[in-house]
């Protein structure tokens, strides 16, 4: 007999009721401190204000564009390992996006994390930036392993 799971329902942000934004907060915490990751957003969010652009429809248009609609993973088949190309849930799909934009404003360390994320998210919407490349360069080596796919279903 198969187990039936509750899938846990995300919840919606109080400030802006979105539960992309909501998702994004908890990725962003660390040690539990939440409330410093909402100054966070809403600072970046402050930012993006100041430059004439509108936060959510920014953030909405980045995340179209940075989530990976396919993730290469590696089996092992006889004696040789081969890279296959999955298709990945929704909800891996946010939180993927989120890890790698995260990812790629953790590499420069120059200015404060608003201005970072803020200029990043910025890219994104535009199809720019360095999480783009990521993945666009995801999805070219999934369509080169594309031959993978039948034959090791």
């Amino acid at each position: 007999m198969k187990y039936l799971y509750k899938i846990n329902q995300t919840k919606l942000d109080f400030i802006y009721k979105n539960k992309d934004i909501y998702k994004f907060i908890n990725i962003i915490m660390k040690k539990g401190k939440k409330q410093t990751a909402e100054n966070i957003l809403i600072n970046t969010f402050f930012e993006l204000k100041k430059k004439k652009k509108n936060p959510i429809e920014i953030f909405k248009k980045a995340f179209d564009n940075i989530t990976p609609l396919i993730e290469i993973r590696s089996k092992q088949i006889g004696g040789s390992k081969q890279n296959i190309p999955t298709e990945i849930k929704q909800s891996r799909q946010k939180m993927l996006a989120c890890k790698f934009l995260l990812k790629e404003i953790n590499t420069t360390i120059k200015k404060k994390f608003e201005i970072r994320l803020s200029n990043e998210l910025i890219l994104a919407a535009k199809n720019e930036g360095n999480t783009v490349k990521k993945i666009q360069n995801l999805h070219k080596m999934a369509e080169a392993n594309r031959v993978f796919l039948n034959a090791f279903k």
